[in-house]
């Protein structure tokens, strides 16, 4: 189906978890974020192979921990957070290129790196973080976790509309 002269798409729904939507430029903020903000969390890393999965992971978490307090990092650690991911640039027009690349703001930035912190609390305090030579024991407990964390919420993944389609 062609679509009428003038519209172009802007984004689209990937997936839906829980009342969450999972869009197409969300899934390359994730590959984008992750791979500058390393984390041991799995839904946060950067992996194109897994990104729909990862994502999917990374809002079924966040709905796990709401607005709990314990879950929330202080400004302080944003912020220190925020320095680290900043200073993998040098230069001030690399670092608008990125931001404008992925339509992001210093706000929206934050947000994201707000929400990844978020993700990770909710995962050390459900099975504690990796010790070294233990990875592969505590990837195994983190799937298992995600794995029963799905069964209690709706997960529906949008497959592609012909309507949609682009060239």
């Amino acid at each position: 189906m062609a679509q009428a002269p003038g519209i172009q798409r802007v984004d689209r729904a990937m997936a839906m978890v829980g009342s969450a939507v999972v869009t197409e430029s969300d899934l390359r903020l994730h590959l984008a974020i992750g791979a500058i903000d390393v984390s041991t969390v799995p839904a946060l890393q950067s992996n194109p192979e897994t990104v729909l999965s990862d994502a999917i992971d990374a809002a079924l978490i966040r709905l796990i921990a709401g607005r709990v307090a314990i879950y929330q990092p202080n400004p302080a650690q944003l912020r220190t957070r925020l320095g680290v991911y900043r200073e993998q640039w040098t230069d001030v027009d690399l670092w608008d290129a990125h931001l404008k690349r992925f339509g992001l703001s210093d706000t929206r930035l934050s947000h994201t790196i707000q929400r990844r912190m978020i993700i990770e609390r909710v995962i050390s305090r459900a099975l504690g973080s990796p010790k070294p030579g233990e990875e592969e024991q505590w990837r195994q407990r983190y799937d298992a976790w995600v794995e029963r964390e799905r069964q209690n919420v709706r997960i529906r993944i949008v497959s592609a509309s012909t309507a949609t389609a682009q060239p």
